[in-house]
């Protein structure tokens, strides 16, 4: 992008007025950037009036542009008459192209209906499905519970006999049968 920005387009085009025009030639003597882009685009916009002059010597317009009977069918078909009615392509046909071949019928009219293909249908279920597991899982599922504290009653059991100098006596409730 140049210094001069939009006024740099008008200056090639040649829109600006006098004193505008005179800023931008000065900038353009200082600033190499602005030069070059302003050479640049003196060279497209050349480049681009070269492409629409017809060859010299061709008394026919550019190959690629539309000839006069074209343009007027054109704007035949622009009126409110519609197109003219001795144009070949307007007149239905009549019978079989080739023989041996059934006569085409002409198509009635068929009322516009939108149908909705099944792989569309299937998509859109399987997406729901996956979004409902999804939020099922998120909203509640199975949750795992935290480990219980379980306090280590033996080595407390020996902290204390030896702070205390007693030794812990197990209930006989609690002992094992003997066999």
């Amino acid at each position: 992008m140049s210094c001069l920005g939009e006024r740099l387009t008008a200056l090639v085009d040649g829109e600006l007025d006098h004193d505008e025009r005179d800023r931008a030639l000065a900038h353009l003597a200082v600033c190499r950037a602005c030069r070059q882009e302003a050479d640049m685009m003196r060279r497209i916009k050349d480049r681009l009036r070269s492409l629409a002059v017809p060859a010299a010597g061709s008394s026919a317009g550019a190959p690629d542009l539309p000839d006069e009977e074209f343009l007027s069918r054109l704007r035949a078909l622009g009126q409110a008459g519609g197109p003219p009615a001795d144009i070949a392509w307007n007149r239905p046909s009549q019978g079989a192209v080739r023989p041996g071949r059934p006569a085409v019928r002409p198509l009635a009219p068929v009322p516009a209906r939108r149908r909705v293909p099944r792989r569309y249908l299937a998509v859109g279920a399987a997406a729901m499905m996956l979004g409902l597991g999804s939020a099922s899982y998120v909203a509640g599922g199975r949750t795992e519970q935290p480990p219980a504290v379980v306090p280590a009653f033996d080595r407390l059991q020996v902290e204390h006999a030896l702070t205390n100098g007693m030794i812990p006596v197990p209930e006989p409730s609690s002992l094992p049968a003997a066999p």
